[in-house]
């Protein structure tokens, strides 16, 4: 990568920015190729959003770094909700978008302690009309972002998403393990979340392997 655009995208030094891609206009496009720490994954992180203005930001989601992290992973990480804002208007569906790890923004800013970010991202995901994808979105252990909130044991972010409508829909879903979010608060010993979650009906993995077991009709030799 240019190191001169490096250094231009912690600062947010639009000016530098512009005499670059006016020297080179190859400049931008080359960091595709050498992964994730590209001038706007930097800037995203540190929150400068003129960094962004200067830049085509609507063709920035195809930049992706190797582990599949977007600018947005990035924002989210940190909870620059400007930045945020200024590149999911650019690219709206890249909310549901997955690194390497399976993680979406929203996983990414429940796991980094971001309640802000996830408030915003979830009330970006009602404007779209995608609450309940982005809600049942797994990571590459199958977990959804309920998951995360029971294990590191995130009372805030719990009430968010306890408060929607379609929570019904994800408060039994089961990872790779075969655990929901209900057996992960048994697992990490916390009752108050276990008692919010039965009030929501959730289950355990077990019980809804049962369930699943019975449903299952028995046909007559």
């Amino acid at each position: 990568m240019d190191g001169r655009m490096i250094k231009a995208a912690p600062t947010g030094n639009v000016d530098e920015l512009e005499r670059l891609m006016r020297e080179d206009t190859l400049v931008r496009d080359s960091v595709a190729l050498l992964g994730a720490q590209t001038p706007l994954h930097i800037a995203s992180l540190c929150g400068h959003v003129s960094f962004f203005r200067t830049t085509n930001i609507e063709t920035e989601e195809a930049i992706c770094g190797r582990d599949g992290t977007l600018p947005l992973h990035c924002a989210s990480l940190k909870g620059r909700i400007h930045v945020m804002t200024a590149l999911l208007s650019a690219a709206p569906l890249t909310i549901r978008a997955k690194t390497s790890r399976g993680e979406t923004p929203l996983h990414i800013a429940v796991k980094n302690y971001q309640f802000d970010a996830v408030k915003f991202l979830m009330k970006y995901a009602k404007t779209l009309k995608m609450e309940r994808g982005v809600l049942n979105d797994k990571d590459n252990q199958a977990n959804t972002v309920l998951h995360l909130v029971a294990s590191m044991k995130q009372y805030q972010i719990l009430d968010i998403v306890l408060g929607e409508d379609d929570v019904a829909m994800v408060v039994n879903s089961v990872n790779e393990r075969g655990m929901t979010p209900l057996d992960l608060t048994l697992e990490v010993g916390d009752l108050n979340i276990y008692k919010c979650l039965v009030k929501a009906g959730a289950k355990s993995g077990k019980d809804i392997e049962n369930e699943n077991e019975i449903s299952v009709p028995i046909r007559n030799c």
